[in-house]
């Protein structure tokens, strides 16, 4: 063991210890693209993600979906509390838009609003997805805030068994 710093009379442990990290520092990776969001490895990602404190980090997100939310992290915490930092912090989820109770006509009860939301990919389950954007949301709104969730996805539904009720409808009146 060459590169060992340690004297001649170390003991077997620390012999032990410095040869198993030995080659701790070889890594090929410059530390500069390790701490830069558009550079780090993705296997690092996490590790990165969790150096800016993002709060909401999900595995199934594809990469671009993780530096997106790496890189709205330090803006997601210096407006939490506030329409942008919701924004901001559900834009890795895909296309949201926030509607606040004064836009409405008429207006809606004071301090709610409501966020109409076209998913980026369908990955995961809609329940499961669901639960993720609530706890993303409830992490940065304002605290006396209230919300509600309307899915694109869900609206085709809604309209989709509308219409196949309306149909049965017409059946059951010109039968009779």
């Amino acid at each position: 063991m060459a590169r060992s710093l340690l004297p001649p009379g170390t003991p077997a442990l620390p012999r032990a210890i410095a040869e198993a990290c030995a080659n701790m520092f070889d890594a090929d990776i410059p530390i500069r693209d390790v701490v830069s969001i558009d550079n780090c490895p993705e296997p690092l990602l996490p590790w990165l993600a969790w150096e800016f404190a993002v709060d909401v980090y999900l595995d199934s997100w594809s990469v671009e979906q993780k530096r997106l939310a790496i890189k709205n992290a330090a803006e997601v915490h210096r407006k939490k509390g506030t329409v942008a930092a919701v924004r901001k912090a559900l834009a890795p989820f895909g296309n949201v838009t926030i509607t606040e109770w004064w836009q409405t006509q008429p207006p809606g009860a004071p301090y709610t609003f409501v966020l109409d939301y076209t998913p980026a990919d369908n990955n995961t389950s809609g329940d499961e997805l669901r639960q993720q954007i609530f706890a993303a949301v409830d992490r940065v709104k304002p605290l006396h805030a209230h919300y509600q969730l309307r899915s694109t996805d869900d609206a085709v539904a809604i309209l989709g068994l509308v219409g196949s009720v309306r149909v049965v409808q017409l059946v059951q009146l010109n039968i009779t």
